[in-house]
Parts: structure tokens; C-alpha cells; sequence
């Protein structure tokens, strides 16, 4: 660089004012391209920065947009009311509604209480609800097909039966789902058990009016007795 600047300083004592001045013009106007070409690029550089910052941000944007749409969704598919039915002693049993969420204990304080003659040893209190379900109250003494004193919320039906009834816990509405069992030969099944006590076993049925060999028949593979 030294040596360059010497012969510089050689060349303008020899040479005339006119050349020096052509020199000196062409000398800044390259170097003005390069400044202005430096500084074009510096621009591209800084700008291609910014474009890609943009759309990093809105790719976040974006995503934390589509993480509320889920959670939204999410939100919308929980309910926030529920319905159950409640059954047997219950001060007035039937179906209610209920905030999602709500206990065993929420449900029979909307229907007005227990009776005198509920077994809360053999209900869960706290047992969380669930939509659709049905919870059947039993009276103190009878015997009910479950276990760890919690209601199943499939009226009162117990894991293990191979999906048979319980002719001496069912209640009319369950009994129904038994075949040939209309809401007459339910609500007769419920007084010959209430007036004679518990069927000592699924034969004891016949002995219901109404119920004939050829009906029972039918019947037999899907009703049981504990």
C-alpha cells in the first residue's frame, strides 16, 4: 500500500493539471460506485433479516392462533351441562340436570334428599357423574350388585354379569330391556317383588301375571337373581 501511495505521489508531480484533475474525478467516481455498491448490499442484507423476522413472527403467529383453535375445539367438545337420572330412594327421583362435574350428592340434594330408608353405606356420596348415566338409591337391607359401595352408572348393573339383569335390583325402566317385558309386565314385576320379597331364582318369575312358560322362555338367558 505504501509503495502504491509513492508512486501516486511520483505520477502527480510529473504529470500535468489536467490529468490529475481526470484522475481524481474517475478515482471518485469509483469510488462512489463502490460506497453506493457496499451499501446496496448492506440494504439487501439487513432487508432479507427483516423479511425473515416477519415470517418467523407470523409463523408463530400462526401457531399459537392454531393452538388456541385447538384448545378451543377442546373446550367445545366437553359439555357443560350433563343429564342423569337418579332413582329408587330418593325423595323425588327422575331425570336432572347438572353442571359437568357434579357429584352423586349434587343430584340427590336437587331431588330433595334420601329418605329415612336409604342405605348411604352402600352409596358413594362423592362419586363423580357422568352424562346419561342412571343411580339407583337402595333401601337399607337390600342387597345391590356392586361393589366397594359405588352406584354403576348403567342402572345399577354390575361388572361381571355377562350383561344379564338382576330381576330382584332392576327397576322398571331397566327391566324393560328385557325381551317381552313392556312397561305393564315391569311395573307387575315391581309389585309381586315388593308384595313376596326377592325371587329366589329366575323361575320364581312365572309366578308373575302375565308371565307365561312360553314368554319366559324368552326371557330366561338374560335375567339372573342374587
Amino acid at each position: 500500500m505504501k509503495k502504491i501511495i509513492e508512486k501516486l505521489n511520483e505520477w502527480f508531480k510529473k504529470a500535468d493539471k489536467k490529468s490529475i484533475v481526470i484522475t481524481s474525478l474517475i478515482i471518485f467516481i469509483l469510488t462512489s460506485k463502490l460506497v453506493s455498491s457496499l451499501d446496496t448490499n448492506i440494504f439487501e442484507k439487513e432487508r432479507k433479516v427483516d423479511v425473515n423476522n416477519i415470517k418467523q413472527h407470523s409463523n408463530l403467529e400462526l401457531d399459537s392462533s392454531s393452538s388456541l383453535e385447538k384448545n378451543k375445539s377442546f373446550q367445545d367438545e366437553v359439555p357443560t351441562e350433563i343429564s342423569v337420572y337418579v332413582s329408587g330412594e330418593v325423595s323425588n327421583q327422575g331425570v336432572i340436570k347438572l353442571k359437568s362435574g357434579a357429584r352423586l350428592n349434587d343430584a340427590i340434594t336437587k331431588l330433595g334428599g334420601l329418605t329415612v330408608d336409604a342405605d348411604t353405606n352402600k352409596i358413594n356420596l362423592a362419586m363423580k357423574l357422568e352424562d346419561g348415566g342412571h343411580y339407583i338409591i337402595p333401601k337399607i337391607g337390600e342387597e345391590i350388585p356392586m361393589g366397594a359401595g359405588d352406584i354403576d352408572n348403567n342402572r345399577g348393573s354390575q361388572s361381571g354379569n355377562n350383561g344379564k339383569i338382576d330381576i330382584n335390583m332392576a327397576d322398571e325402566v331397566k327391566l324393560q330391556e328385557i325381551t317381552g317385558v313392556g312397561p305393564s309386565t315391569a311395573k307387575k314385576i315391581i309389585e309381586y317383588r315388593n308384595k313376596n320379597g326377592k325371587f329366589n331364582s329366575i323361575d320364581d318369575l312365572k309366578n308373575v301375571t302375565g308371565i307365561g312358560k312360553k314368554k319366559f322362555e324368552n326371557m330366561k338367558d338374560m335375567i339372573m337373581v342374587k
